[in-house]
């Protein structure tokens, strides 16, 4: 009988490896504070694609101003200025927002802003204070500007 245990001793020794393993994929699966870049191999071969943007962000010399407020259980309403080179409102525009909470990068919410008397605004879903990215869109005819901001919620 002594002789037979050994097998079972070492299947015990590899099984228990393999239990760990899974045992984090599976708490790192549900885990909003991990979150891996979506299509992020399609990112980096397009890579031209977003520096030849970046250039066109200069030419237009539109900027972005975000504000953040929150209200409890109502989630964030982010209010953008977008200013053209001579300091006039962007007006016109479609405004999309793709935002998450730096430490909640797993939890995003994009919407498109609705336009108001002051600029742009978004109302998110999330409702976490602290830092947030927030990744703006904006199109007006063929003139298409993209930025991303660090907003703080209150």
């Amino acid at each position: 009988m002594k002789g037979r245990a050994w097998p079972w001793f070492l299947g015990l020794l590899l099984l228990g490896p393999v239990a760990m393993n899974g045992w984090v994929l599976a708490k790192l699966s549900n885990d909003s504070t991990f979150a891996v870049e979506d299509d992020y191999y399609r990112k980096a071969v397009t890579w031209d694609d977003h520096m030849a943007q970046a250039g066109r962000n200069t030419h237009l010399g539109w900027t972005a101003a975000a504000t953040a407020t929150r209200a409890p259980g109502q989630g964030i309403r982010l209010q953008f200025v977008l200013t053209d080179t001579a300091g006039r409102p962007v007006t016109g525009a479609q405004v999309n927002v793709l935002a998450f909470h730096n430490a909640r990068a797993g939890l995003r919410d994009q919407v498109a802003a609705i336009a108001d008397g002051t600029g742009y605004r978004a109302d998110l879903k999330l409702d976490q204070p602290g830092l947030h990215e927030v990744r703006l869109t904006a199109q007006r005819g063929a003139q298409v500007f993209t930025r991303v901001l660090r907003v703080d919620v209150p």
